[in-house]
């Protein structure tokens, strides 16, 4: 006793089993092929991704090199020019003191007179304690 099933189908069954397995078939070939052509060119894209990485990251570099540049050079001309307006303003307080000082003068010789007198022997008595 047989089964006629299994007769029935077992022609066409390992037949089509065989295609599938891929044992010596054009398909499978085909297939790996394929993989390996496109895992290179899968290769090829990374290369040429890294090599845009890189260039960006390169110029990005360059770019702030130049901008930290930039703000230096203008850090640097703010503070000459604060500096500058700073030595004006001093030299204006200093010009105007000195005139302060010279109405007070006129106005008073005797107490300008005492006052130097007092500064001197201070100045004096400073320079002789330390020798």
């Amino acid at each position: 006793m047989t089964n006629p099933t299994r007769t029935e189908y077992g022609g066409v069954g390992s037949g089509f089993a065989g295609a599938q397995s891929g044992h010596g078939s054009p398909a499978k070939s085909h297939a790996s092929s394929t993989d390996s052509t496109d895992f290179s060119k899968l290769k090829e894209e990374v290369a040429t991704l890294k090599d845009m990485v890189s260039k960006s990251i390169a110029g990005a570099g360059s770019d702030v090199l130049k901008t930290v540049r930039d703000v230096g050079q203008t850090v640097a001309s703010q503070v000459g020019t604060a500096a500058s307006g700073m030595a004006d303003a001093a030299s204006a307080h200093a010009k105007t003191v000195a005139s302060e000082v010279e109405i007070a003068v006129r106005k008073n010789p005797l107490g300008a007179m005492a006052g130097a007198l007092v500064a001197g022997i201070l100045i004096g008595l400073i320079g002789r304690g330390r020798a």
